[in-house]
């Protein structure tokens, strides 16, 4: 059920990219806070409810760790941590947002099931084997990513080139062009938002892999090792869904993921940084 979830969550992610208007993505920029109403976001904080979950031990453990990131990404401001009950990393806001920005941790990566160590608490002597449990510094990536994004705007320029391929498709409605030349310029559009995500999210790798090498010597090691992972995930749910052999390829990149470049793409990239 996870590994299903977690590519519906990755479709309905990329399927929203497409079509949801910029204003909602302007609010949760100057706004942060505001995505967090109706959603299985929670913040990471120090209270007696949390307790029977995680102890307050670690929970602090975890706030030290990604405050220490936080340090390392460079950003000043204050940057509110929530947990999520869903797959994804996720960030909203910038240096320009009117309120701290949010960063969006999924449950399963700070405390892991079956008795595996939580995290920053990963035993070094026996690292973790599983393809479906990230360790340590694979989660530090992750959320290094994500900082990556609070640290150069990029939901800014994103909105940007939003708003633009709105207005284009507004253009190309409202002309008299014919049928072919519309549909072909209207889908033309549309892939070139799609190459503008990748490329940001491609790039969101790159910048993960930066601020992670200021903590860790093997930060693109590490990086590589988490996309494989992440690879080996595709193969996996290929061989056990029926349906998955329709959109992932033998290789393990997702065709229906409309945002982030295929996996094999971003491994290479990295390795050749």
């Amino acid at each position: 059920m996870l590994e299903t979830a977690d590519y519906l969550e990755h479709l309905s992610s990329g399927m929203s990219a497409l079509t949801v208007d910029p204003y909602r993505n302007i609010a949760y920029y100057a706004f942060p806070p505001l995505s967090t109403f109706l959603s299985t976001y929670y913040p990471l904080q120090l209270n007696s409810a949390d307790e029977a979950v995680m102890s307050n031990r670690v929970t602090r453990n975890i706030l030290e760790e990604i405050q220490e990131l936080i340090r390392h990404a460079g950003i000043s401001r204050r940057v509110i941590t929530y947990k999520s009950a869903g797959n994804q990393f996720l960030s909203f806001g910038g240096s320009l947002s009117l309120m701290a920005p949010v960063l969006f941790v999924p449950d399963q990566h700070l405390y892991r099931k079956n008795g595996i160590a939580l995290f920053s608490e990963e035993n070094r002597e026996a690292p973790l084997r599983s393809d479906w449990i990230f360790t340590d510094n694979e989660t530090r990536f992750l959320i290094c990513r994500e900082l990556g994004k609070i640290k150069t705007n990029t939901a800014l320029i994103r909105i940007a080139i939003k708003i633009t391929i709105i207005a284009f498709l507004f253009i190309i409605y409202k002309s008299s062009l014919g049928l072919p030349l519309s549909a072909t310029l209207f889908l033309g559009a549309i892939g070139l938002y799609i190459l503008s995500e990748k490329f940001f999210q491609g790039r969101a790798d790159q910048m993960g892999v930066e601020i992670l090498s200021k903590k860790v010597t093997n930060a693109k090691d590490v990086a590589i090792s988490a996309l494989k992972k992440m690879l080996r995930q595709n193969l996996a749910r290929r061989s056990t869904h029926r349906l998955a052999k329709f959109y992932i390829t033998k290789s393990g990149n997702n065709i229906l993921d409309f945002i982030h470049p295929f996996v094999t793409t971003r491994i290479d990239t990295l390795s050749q940084m």
